[in-house]
């Protein structure tokens, strides 16, 4: 995705934003499962429950709490593959803002 795209997704309202990351997951979800199958890696339920709260989150206001989100964030970043010389993709201390964003 270009960086121009980027901008076009931040110009978004919140629904929309979440809803473009809710269906990117949900097309990318079978590809992790393929991978997860042939190298034995990640735990590709915990992706399923954390896509499926985002889901929740689109459908009833309010639906997640922060606990929750901090779980499903961790259990996102522990199934997501690093390569092994650099540190990991997924920073918790990025993503701090991310519960307080679902709360909406």
């Amino acid at each position: 995705m270009a960086i121009e795209e980027i901008k076009l997704l931040e110009k978004l309202d919140y629904n929309k934003q979440l809803t473009f990351a809710y269906l990117t997951c949900e097309r990318l979800y079978p590809n992790y499962v393929f991978f997860s199958e042939n190298f034995n890696f990640g735990d590709r339920q915990k992706l399923r429950e954390a896509i499926d709260l985002i889901y929740n989150c689109l459908l009833v206001p309010d639906f997640g709490n922060t606990k929750q989100i901090e779980f499903y964030l961790n259990a996102v970043d522990i199934n997501t593959p690093h390569p092994i010389t650099s540190k990991p993709f997924l920073h918790l201390q990025h993503l701090t803002p991310v519960p307080q964003c679902l709360k909406h």
